[in-house]
């Protein structure tokens, strides 16, 4: 028997350019495309379900990612608002890209899967570009680069003085959560550098596949049977069983168990959810266009790990945040110094530096949720699973962002190499 699952169809209308709704019935398993879902007019929804019965996740089909990452996702995922203000910050054309450079870009986003790409250079637009049918309305899944939105949250709680100091343990602010947890001595500086130890690893970045989806997914997302039901990220991390592998603070190893470690502290600091307090302390201050979304549990506790959504436009303004050293709109959003200290690899954090991370692509180092590039001490880089990206560069103020739909040229040092000819652009 064939399996069959109802995605929907998401179209914009010529009169109103708002987003009409339909469904068609995809059949058989799982399903790649190498138009991006273009013949089947860009559909969203969950993948058809296996023989077995089990839901695969909503990006293992890479026919619906161009529009589940375009806000497909948040028809069927539940998620919590990231509420703009009604006065968003200057963000105007400037100098276009030479022909060139504008020309390379827009050909690696119709080759290579990337629905829009924004490239500002001194505090302008030189570059902005939406294929597939996407448009600057659309809010984009970042993936893994929700955990930079995280890092910066983390710096603003901690000028505030809600965070006394990144060496006290997650345990100290979630004492009540983590009372029988082996993950409460974490440090929260050790956590936001992929360093805390705990027994778990990802499929790509270890030889055991199933790790993550046994000890993490399936609990924080949801059985492939039963998806999202009762799921609850803050039972996973107290009933955590697994203990740790190795010394915190010894080793980097990419999992999802940091990253949910500082949202639960977080909350708990504030004493509110995570979305409420982004809006308060940084989507408003930075001047964001439009409202953000971040995915949540069945309980409403935001994903940290990989749920922020936010327009082509809003990630430019976060990306720029970065270049510029925490200000935006004269106003110092987040804390300089916390912003140097996501490249400094000194000391304790050697191991962290570029070329020291054993199997990191491209060679890049880790620091405070931000991948390190190698090929400047100046750049520091967002990304995320399908090859979502911003990097920015601290000396020119240039950003990159790229929103994706697949990983092809997004790990392979493509972005890093048109980064290098915008920042040559001073």
């Amino acid at each position: 028997m064939i399996e069959t699952t109802w995605v929907h169809e998401m179209k914009l209308t010529r009169r109103t350019g708002l987003l009409a709704v339909t469904s068609m019935l995809v059949p058989g398993g799982k399903v790649w495309s190498n138009d991006f879902g273009a013949s089947k007019g860009f559909p969203f929804g969950w993948p058809a379900k296996n023989e077995r019965g089990g839901q695969p996740m909503p990006w293992q089909d890479e026919s619906l990612n161009v529009g589940n990452f375009s806000g497909g996702i948040e028809t069927f995922w539940p998620s919590s608002m990231v509420k703009a203000f009604n006065a968003p910050s200057a963000l105007v054309r400037g100098e276009a890209l030479p022909d060139r450079l504008g020309l390379r870009i827009k050909e690696l986003q119709k080759k290579a899967g990337k629905p829009a790409v924004l490239v500002i250079r001194k505090g302008q637009i030189s570059y902005e570009n939406y294929e597939f049918g996407r448009n600057e309305s659309m809010r984009f899944l970042g993936k893994s680069m929700t955990k930079s939105v995280l890092s910066l949250l983390t710096g603003i709680a901690l000028e505030k003085g809600i965070i006394k100091s990144l060496d006290d343990s997650v345990g100290k602010y979630a004492s009540r959560a983590l009372e029988k947890s082996a993950l409460s001595e974490i440090t929260l500086q050790n956590a936001l550098n992929m360093s805390g130890g705990a027994n778990i690893c990802i499929p790509n970045h270890c030889a055991a596949p199933r790790d993550d989806i046994e000890k993490w997914q399936w609990a924080s997302s949801g059985h492939p049977v039963n998806r999202l039901r009762r799921t609850n990220v803050d039972r996973v991390l107290a009933q955590w069983s697994h203990g740790l592998k190795y010394p915190q603070g010894t080793r980097y190893e990419y999992n999802p168990v940091d990253p949910s470690l500082i949202g639960l502290a977080l909350r708990e600091a504030t004493g509110q959810s995570l979305s409420n307090f982004a809006s308060d302390v940084l989507w408003r201050p930075m001047g964001a266009e439009m409202d953000g979304a971040w995915l949540t549990d069945s309980l409403g506790r935001e994903d940290v790990d990989g749920g922020f959504l936010a327009t082509l436009r809003d990630w430019g303004r976060l990306g720029l945040l970065v270049a510029n050293g925490g200000r935006a709109n004269q106003k110092q959003v987040v804390a300089e110094s916390f912003i140097l200290k996501c490249r400094e690899t000194t000391g304790i954090f050697d191991y962290l530096a570029p070329g020291k991370i054993e199997g990191k692509l491209l060679k890049a180092g880790y620091k405070n949720f931000f991948h390190l590039p190698i090929e400047s001490a100046t750049w520091l880089k967002f990304q995320g699973a399908e090859g979502q990206t911003i990097l920015a560069d601290q000396r020119t103020g240039s950003v990159l962002v790229v929103l994706s739909a697949s990983g092809q040229e997004g790990y392979n040092g493509t972005y890093e190499s048109i980064f290098a000819d915008i920042v040559k652009l001073g």
